[in-house]
C-alpha cells in the first residue's frame, strides 16, 4: 500500500471516529442524560429509544448511527483480547 492509499483509509477512519464521538456526546449529554442511559449500551432492537435518537440526531446533526455502528463499539469488536502470542 502506498502513502496515498494509506492516507485515504486513515482520513476515512478519522472522520468516522469524529462523527461517532459527536453523536455519542450529543445523545449522552442532551438526549439520554435524564434517563441515566449511555447510548453505546442501548440495544439496536430497543426501537423506542432508537427512533427518538434517530429523529433528534437527524434534525440536529444531520446523520445517525446505530449504537452497534459507533466507532467505540467497532473498536471493541476488533480487539484481540483472547489472542495471546507465546
Amino acid at each position: 500500500m502506498d502513502a496515498d492509499e494509506f492516507r485515504d483509509y486513515i482520513l476515512g477512519f478519522i472522520f468516522y471516529k469524529y462523527l461517532s464521538e459527536k453523536l455519542e456526546l450529543y445523545t449522552d449529554t442532551d438526549l439520554l442524560a435524564s434517563e441515566d442511559i449511555v447510548y453505546k449500551d442501548v440495544s439496536d432492537t430497543d426501537f423506542e429509544i432508537i427512533d427518538e435518537v434517530r429523529k433528534a440526531a437527524l434534525d440536529h446533526l444531520g446523520y445517525f448511527l446505530l449504537p452497534s455502528e459507533l466507532f467505540s463499539k467497532m473498536a471493541e469488536r476488533t480487539q484481540l483480547d483472547d489472542y495471546i502470542e507465546d
